[in-house]
């Protein structure tokens, strides 16, 4: 991504941060390494039932879900794979 500021620097990752600021669930944002690039895990409304979560690459493309009613899991080594764990927001 070429930042080491994230979340002030790539546009999409810092809407998401102020959306999240602004409501009143519990969201988190946590940067990876997987598959050699740098990705995000979005877990928007953590703890929430049937929530659906996201792992985006920089350009805001997604690269896995989990959860949801259907109970995604597109990437299921993800969290064994995934290095370099980094919360870049949590509330």
């Amino acid at each position: 991504c070429g930042t080491d500021n994230p979340l002030e620097d790539i546009e999409w990752l810092k809407d998401m941060k102020i959306r999240y600021e602004n409501n009143q669930r519990l969201d988190k944002i946590t940067q990876y390494t997987y598959n050699n690039r740098r990705v995000f895990l979005d877990e928007g409304c953590r703890f929430c039932p049937d929530a659906l979560y996201y792992v985006y690459d920089c350009e805001q493309m997604v690269i896995c879900q989990f959860g949801g009613f259907a109970g995604f899991n597109t990437c299921p080594g993800f969290l064994e794979e995934a290095t370099d764990e980094q919360v870049l927001y949590e509330d």
